[in-house]
């Protein structure tokens, strides 16, 4: 209770430098206190799961949606007038055709009034390069998102030409960098793209040129919006005065893979400023928290180079510019971001929150109106301190790589006495009484024509966001199909839809709020496999609990979603061959066929071995799976017309095809799987997962032979990387969601194997475990914590009796994760890696 009124105090209090580093320090060290050996005195705290979870979702919820492979009268609108007005009127008619998309070609388009987007309508361009808006009045915004949702910009290129008044215009700033006398056109108010009072919208894949004011600006009250792959360049006005922003006044968006340069500020100001996230940009300009955010935004994993002509009053990363300014109400996070000021020498900025070992800087720390208030010197380059100690993951934000689809439509439903009304509000509501009259039933419209295969599976999510419990601290909540598609949710009653037909699946839910999952796969693939695209859903209590769910529509924060589990691209093999025995063991064989033969005399036999170099998958993959193409299969001696092939894992990994020969391979491994081949031609696959998750845990490559099981005789020839690129041998890798390039397995810990009786205090026992990891000679009231490959903890336990501990890991996956044990009576902890088998 001490500290939860000392951190409010905290929270509200604007506090001085000193103040503040006073504030946080003691903070911590009343919460070591209180958590006793959960964090080692001397130690910095881990961050809270609350901020890296909502940091997570910053953006568009789901992603941004796929562009067309191509556009059709029946899926868009295809402007024909070169202009504005041309422009305004094919998003106009898009809007009510029901049509999703205005296609733009390659061409120069005069815009001399804004474009106003519209909810649901995105512009598309044939190509960045090609498709030209040329931005020709001085007031208002080039492109307005205002009060919309869903829509965006794609491929194109927006360039400031303001008019002279003779004819002319003006097309190039004078001035490359930001003064306070920077204002060139003081007339020109014109913002290229504003995005206002708006939710999930989208710029993706576009250049901004020559601003008049401000290349981009989200208000303080538009909320996951993502920004991605923007180029900016140059603004007419960069003086004082809110002049040259790129803009980020709102919450939980997303600016990623952007380049920003010579403009005035990269800035997130104002108190809606708060939870937004900087990831893996380069820009050659400085990040401000210029004036009064709320705090708790993200800068991560970006390069910031500013250019040795850039004024010295810059820095790459900066609290607030003026004495007028007040500071940030709460910390600010930057954390693995390499900052080169070359206009200070070549200076690179907060060393400690870059690279391997780094930590999690919070701040600003200091605001210059406060420093001067004091009569201190504000210092930018001591403006950040370390706060956090750095995710295990390497990495906060884990990117959006996974795809996901939106609800299109939503709303909920009655029945009995309220069958007849619509109810189409921005919550979405479960109930189920005695009187059916009282009964509310959920309903969902996805669109799932960007699905080009066939899932493995689909999960629904929706957001459960208050829970009002009468009967029961649970409730059992049912997924059904609708029946019907061809529902719109500002008319849509109970009496429209069916109340009969399976359960797809269920899942209980409780009080504790947040993202609840239920298996939808089945009815995703009955409507892809009838060549369907609407899939409708609909969700009730399987009781007459009378409890009231309510959870977020897509009007709200995190719509309703599918996540659908695909395969991603595969990894073909480094090197590829097969090796003989006996006689001919010392000999190379690499051809472009891969030969696989299993006689009494092994001489004669043929085994296939194959490498992958797997460093490049990180997370802990759901399965992975061996393909190979064959080509010839021939029957032999007793073989029959089918041969059950084992893949064994070999101790053997560094091998070259060029080279290598029986004598360098182990015979037998690990048997890994089996398959059966037979004389028809194509793929064949085998599982081997724990082959590549042991690969991964020994950073090692992984090394698989191929070997008939049975002597049968039979001769088999698969296809090489080097006879065909697109029949190789392959790993197919099946993630939910897998993490961005770049990111690395538990980096902030010390590692130490299980097995290694010098570096290992306790004894540890099975690895890989199927069910437990027995723990000998651990102390009584140690703390033991489990975490999955991305640096989430699963499970948390305090042992409860001195020297021996059976920890159940029965539920967790089949995967790598990370056993983390606090020591009673220390300040030390030891982490470990160990595989979960099936």
């Amino acid at each position: 209770m001490i500290v939860k009124e000392f951190l409010n105090v905290h929270k509200h209090f604007r506090c001085t430098n000193y103040q503040k580093n006073y504030m946080r320090n003691l903070t911590f060290i009343l919460i070591s206190v209180c958590l006793c050996s959960q964090i080692a005195f001397g130690q910095l705290p881990v961050l809270p799961d609350s901020l890296i979870t909502r940091w997570n979702m910053a953006g568009v919820n789901g992603g941004i949606p796929f562009v067309p492979d191509s556009f059709t009268s029946a899926n868009a609108v295809h402007v024909t007038a070169f202009t504005s007005a041309g422009i305004q009127e094919a998003i106009d008619s898009a809007k009510s055709e029901g049509k999703n998309w205005v296609y733009l070609p390659n061409g120069t388009y005069d815009l001399t009034a804004a474009i106003k987007m519209t909810t649901g309508v995105s512009l598309v361009g044939e190509s960045r390069s090609g498709t030209e808006l040329l931005i020709k009045f001085n007031s208002g915004n080039a492109i307005a998102m205002f009060n919309d949702n869903n829509c965006g910009v794609y491929r194109m290129t927006l360039r400031g030409m303001f008019p002279v008044g003779d004819g002319t215009y003006h097309t190039t700033p004078i001035n490359k960098w930001g003064c306070d006398t920077c204002n060139e056109l003081p007339d020109v108010t014109n913002r290229s793209i504003s995005i206002s009072q708006s939710y999930n919208c989208w710029v993706d894949d576009v250049s901004i040129y020559n601003s008049g004011r401000h290349p981009l600006w989200i208000s303080g009250n538009a909320y996951h919006n993502t920004i991605r792959n923007v180029r900016v360049k140059g603004a007419f006005n960069k003086g004082g005065g809110a002049m040259g922003y790129f803009m980020i006044g709102g919450r939980d968006n997303l600016v990623t893979e952007c380049s920003v340069t010579e403009i005035r500020h990269i800035t997130m100001q104002g108190t809606g400023s708060t939870f937004n996230v900087l990831n893996n940009n380069d820009f050659d300009q400085e990040i401000s928290f210029h004036v009064e955010d709320s705090g708790y935004n993200l800068v991560e994993g970006n390069r910031v180079t500013l250019p040795a002509d850039m004024p010295v009053g810059y820095y790459a990363i900066m609290g607030t510019w003026s004495v007028k300014h007040d500071m940030s109400l709460n910390d600010n996070y930057v954390y693995n971001n390499y900052f080169k000021e070359n206009n200070h020498g070549g200076d690179t900025l907060f060393l400690g929150q870059y690279g391997a070992n780094a930590d999690v800087f919070a701040g600003p720390i200091d605001g210059k109106k406060e420093a001067q208030a004091a009569g201190r010197t504000y210092d930018h380059t001591q403006n950040f301190e370390a706060g956090y100690a750095a995710p295990p993951s390497g990495r906060v934000y884990m990117g959006t790589s996974h795809l996901s689809s939106l609800s299109v439509q939503d709303a909920y439903i009655r029945r009995g006495t309220y069958e007849s009304n619509n109810y189409n509000t921005s919550t979405l509501v479960i109930k189920r009484a005695n009187d059916n009259s009282y009964d509310r039933e959920t309903l969902l419209l996805f669109n799932v024509s960007d699905i080009s295969i066939i899932p493995k599976k689909v999960v629904l999510k929706m957001y459960l966001n208050s829970f009002g419990q009468q009967n029961a601290s649970t409730s059992e909540i049912q997924v059904f199909k609708a029946g019907i598609s061809d529902w719109d949710e500002t008319t849509v009653t109970g009496a429209d839809i069916d109340t009969t037909g399976n359960v797809i699946s269920s899942t209980t839910v409780s009080s504790a709020l947040g993202l609840y999952e239920w298996d939808v796969t089945s009815a995703v693939q009955d409507v892809l496999n009838n060549g369907d695209t609407l899939v409708s859903l609909l969700l009730k209590c399987a009781t007459n609990d009378a409890n009231y769910l309510s959870f977020d529509s897509k009007e709200s924060d995190f719509a309703p979603r599918l996540d659908i589990r695909q395969e991603i691209n595969p990894l073909v093999s480094d090197h590829d061959t097969f090796v003989r025995r006996g006689s001919y063991s010392g000999n190379n064989y690499n051809s472009s066929l891969l030969t696989i033969k299993n006689v009494t005399n092994p001489s004669f036999d043929r085994d296939v071995v194959v490498s992958f170099d797997v460093s490049a998958i990180v997370g802990a993959p759901e399965s992975i799976t061996l393909k190979m193409h064959l080509n010839t299969f021939t029957i032999q001696g007793s073989g029959g017309s089918m041969s059950e092939v084992n893949v064994f894992n070999t101790n053997s990994h560094d091998w070259d095809e060029t080279n290598v020969t029986g004598n360098d391979i182990d015979s037998l491994g690990t048997l890994v799987s089996s398959t059966v081949v037979n004389s028809t031609t194509g793929f064949y696959q085998w599982d081997v997962t724990s082959a590549v998750l042991q690969a991964i845990y020994n950073g090692t490559k992984v090394s698989l032979l191929l070997r008939t099981k049975t002597a049968d005789g039979n001769y088999m020839n698969f296809t090489s990387r080097e006879s065909d690129y697109e029949l190789a041998p392959r790993l197919v890798i099946d993630q939910v969601t897998p993490p961005p390039s770049g990111a690395r397995v538990a980096g902030a810990w010390e590692l130490h194997e299980v097995f290694d009786s010098s570096e290992n205090p306790f004894n540890i026992y099975p690895n890989p475990t199927q069910d437990y990891l027995n723990i000998l000679g651990i102390p009584q009231g140690s703390e033991l914590s489990i975490y999955n490959i991305s640096g989430l903890n699963l499970i948390k336990k305090t042992v409860n009796r001195s020297n021996n501990y059976q920890f159940d890991v029965s539920l967790l996956k089949r995967g790598l994760y990370i056993l983390t044990i606090w020591e009673s009576g220390t300040n030390q902890s030891r982490s470990y890696k160990f595989l979960k088998s099936e």
